[in-house]
């Protein structure tokens, strides 16, 4: 006896189902498996960024307490602004006394000092 055309033809269809089926569990789970991928990846990078960004922020305090924020640079600093005259002398004098604590720095990615008069 032989099969009837139908029962092949249903076959096919239910085996074209299976496959999609099949095709459709494995793209889900690999996109699935991305997004926790990628997910994981921007937290680690964020968490990264904020200790480089803190130790950044320490290494700056520090310079700023230790290196800049000395007697001698209060005093000028107090001098720029008692006597606005004379604030060109000043500022040059500032650079002058903190220029080889800014080149030292510079070589540690330390980029900028300011000081406003």
């Amino acid at each position: 006896m032989r099969p009837k055309k139908g029962l092949y033809f249903t076959l096919i269809i239910l085996f074209i189902l299976i496959q999609a089926l099949v095709q459709y569990l494995i793209i889900t789970g690999q996109e699935n498996d991305r997004r926790v991928y990628l997910d994981r990846a921007a937290f680690d990078q964020s968490h990264h960024f904020e200790v480089a960004l803190g130790a950044f922020e320490r290494i700056s305090e520090i310079a700023a307490m230790e290196v800049f924020a000395t007697e001698e640079v209060a005093l000028l600093l107090e001098e720029a602004v008692e006597n606005p005259g004379e604030r060109d002398r000043v500022r040059k004098r500032l650079y002058e006394l903190l220029k080889p604590a800014y080149l030292r720095l510079s070589g540690k990615d330390f980029r900028q000092v300011h000081f406003h008069l």
